[in-house]
């Protein structure tokens, strides 16, 4: 084999790889795309459902609220209390003493 024929034979071989690479990445990205189409309509689904599920939680309130205004009114104001109690911060006091008032 001359020198010549090696440097076709490598030439020829790097095409093949490199073209045995790039149907790898296309077949990569493909199967990429299918993973994230997929994931994109659960989340969809999930969000619609949840969007649901605010929706008929927020109607059953409001009939709630309609027919037993009073009781609406105590039960948020106990939201309010609670939420106020669990997540408000409360900060320490502090009492500085003047040591010179002796």
């Amino acid at each position: 084999m001359t020198a010549t024929t090696i440097a076709e034979a490598g030439k020829t071989a790097s095409r093949r790889i490199n073209a045995a690479a790039d149907e790898a990445i296309d077949e990569a990205a493909g199967q990429a795309r299918k993973v994230a189409d997929l994931l994109g309509a659960k989340a969809q689904k999930a969000t619609d459902h949840a969007a649901d599920s605010v929706e008929d939680l927020a109607k059953t309130v409001r009939s709630f609220a309609q027919e037993q205004p009073l009781a609406a009114l105590a039960a948020s104001a106990l939201a309010g209390f609670l939420f106020a109690v669990l997540f408000v911060r409360r900060v320490p006091r502090t009492i500085y003493v003047n040591p010179n008032t002796h």
